[in-house]
């Protein structure tokens, strides 16, 4: 973008913000949203009059065309607004119309675009399977060619946000030959008209209840080449591109979301008295209230520095992603858990907000990939792969070659360390990998803050940027020591738990609840039983499959 455009975006995303925070004092309720599992339709229409489903659609379709920085500032919003809407919000930009942008055919983009731009039309994302969760590589369902140059789609998709209300569906499956030959996963665009699309039951999650998570099955789905996302066999870069945009939004969101948490605590302990003072003065209430302080500013520094890069056409490492994620996630659950454990009673109480934050973030930890397995993904990358990656993104990209001289230090202590040690297990090798990836986090973290220009320095960067590197250098203590827990192996740990039944029995409710099913009486088909649509089918793992 010129300096002309990025300063309209600029000015564009302020007034999105403004709107935001007067729409949702007026228009907006949060528990309704919740109590009856569903965004009102006035707030997805005017959501999408605003443009906000558009903020990353290129004017020339219709869309706000914002930079990266400013998409994120209004997440950031979103996610202190509520956190089930800015994720519905996400869910349907950062993911599915994302895919759609950057890798759709020019001829679909240009007919799919303008309506998604107005929020006419909503945007899914289908990659989790109920056998491919955090392993995106582990896809069962398949495309198979019907010698035509078109395909036929099969297999089943789960809990995919926006999913039975999406009109376009990004869908990633493993690509066949017509001899059965895996050819890579390859990504699709679905729309709902499909004949072989089919919504699935929707889920009765924990959180997030407000947005549609759901089931999708494809049944011979048929396909055109027009359809494609990038190239046949080139799906797992478009998914992992995605993704990480959506890792990023995540971390956003969490920064938004943090801050309405710290704004709560502090409206409470200012004014709750105990013995003869203020909750406030209390010094574990001021701990945790800066803690709330410190990890936001710290994810944002890193949101923002990341999204910097994106607009500027940079290259951005997955694993810079993978800290938003990871850091913001993690932040935000242990805040809201401080915050209900210091408004005592208050904070258990439905009516009081906590109660819902809490169960619509708690997924943060685990969508997207887990946390325990993208941190030891960032410990392997550090301690095996990747060193020189790192390092060189934490000199160049974030601008704190101190820090990357620090990580190298750091590695080359805890190589040291390691050499008087036996740690030859597999499960050793991961839980130091584990613990690794949290130093990493720690490193980006610091980096993304030292890195930071003077004239971007704000109030209280200095402080998060003292908190996070005390967190590194407690991190690299505790690795370098070698503290270990004694785990017992799994074969002892599954006789002790087999052992419960004598102490607790091993029940499982098996009394029917509400009665779903249409009377047959009244059945196009009455001889038609089940209660779903369409039920899951059985796919051979196209791993068993000869490969190319």
């Amino acid at each position: 973008m010129t300096e002309e455009q990025t300063k309209r975006s600029a000015i564009t995303a302020n007034k999105l913000i403004d709107w935001l925070r007067t729409y949702a004092s007026r228009r907006i309720n949060s528990r309704l949203m919740d109590e009856r599992r569903c965004i009102p339709p006035h707030v997805m229409l005017e959501l999408g009059n605003q443009g906000i489903l558009g903020m990353n659609v290129p004017k020339e379709y219709g869309g706000l065309g914002l930079t990266d920085v400013d998409i994120m500032r209004v997440t950031q919003q979103l996610g202190a607004i509520d956190i089930s809407l800015a994720t519905f919000v996400s869910c349907h930009m950062l993911l599915g119309v994302y895919s759609i942008i950057h890798h759709a055919r020019p001829e679909l983009r240009a007919r799919l675009l303008p309506h998604i731009a107005t929020g006419r039309t909503l945007a899914a994302f289908a990659l989790t399977e109920p056998e491919a969760g955090s392993n995106p590589r582990g896809l069962i369902a398949t495309g198979v060619s019907d010698k035509t140059g078109n395909w036929r789609l099969n297999g089943d998709k789960c809990w995919i946000g926006n999913g039975s209300s999406a009109g376009v569906v990004s869908v990633f499956v493993r690509l066949l030959d017509v001899q059965g030959r895996s050819r890579g996963i390859t990504g699709f665009v679905l729309e709902a008209d499909n004949p072989g699309l089919h919504p699935g039951l929707e889920a009765l999650t924990m959180g997030m209840r407000g947005m549609v998570q759901s089931g999708l099955h494809l049944r011979d789905a048929p396909v055109t080449e027009e359809a494609l996302l990038g190239e046949p066999g080139a799906g797992f870069v478009v998914a992992q591109d995605a993704m990480m945009t959506g890792r990023l939004g995540i971390g956003a969101m969490c920064v938004g979301a943090t801050r309405r948490c710290a704004q709560l605590f502090h409206r409470y302990a200012e004014r709750r008295i105990i013995a003869t003072s203020r909750l406030l003065d209390n010094p574990v209430t001021l701990e945790r209230l800066a803690f709330m302080d410190r990890s936001a500013v710290a994810v944002e520094s890193l949101v923002y520095r990341l999204a910097e890069l994106r607009d500027r056409g940079e290259y951005v490492p997955d694993f810079g992603y993978v800290v938003c994620k990871i850091a913001g996630s993690e932040f935000l659950c242990q805040s809201l858990d401080w915050v209900m454990q210091g408004l005592g009673g208050r904070g258990y109480m439905e009516n009081n907000v906590i109660p819902q934050m809490l169960r619509d973030a708690r997924v943060f930890r685990i969508f997207e990939g887990p946390t325990e397995t993208l941190q030891m993904y960032l410990g392997q990358r550090l301690l095996y792969r990747s060193r020189g990656l790192i390092t060189q993104f934490i000199a160049r990209q974030l601008k704190s070659p101190r820090m990357a001289e620090r990580t190298c230090a750091a590695i080359d202590a805890i190589t040291d360390a390691r050499k008087g040690r036996v740690e030859s297990s597999p499960d050793q090798k991961q839980r130091l990998a584990f613990r690794c990836g949290e130093l990493a986090t720690w490193c980006v973290l610091t980096a993304a803050l030292d890195g930071l220009p003077s004239d971007q320095r704000k109030r209280g960067h200095s402080d998060a940027q003292s908190w996070t590197e005390q967190q590194f250098d407690m991190q690299l203590r505790r690795i370098v020591k070698g503290e270990t827990l004694f785990v017992p192996t799994a074969s002892e740990l599954v006789g002790r738990i087999s052992a419960y039944v004598d102490s607790v029995g091993d029940l499982e409710q098996d009394l029917p609840c509400e009665d779903w099913a249409l009377d047959p009486m009244l059945r196009v088909d009455p001889t038609k039983i089940e209660t779903a649509p369409i039920q899951p089918q059985t796919v051979s793992n196209p791993e068993t499959a000869t490969s190319k």
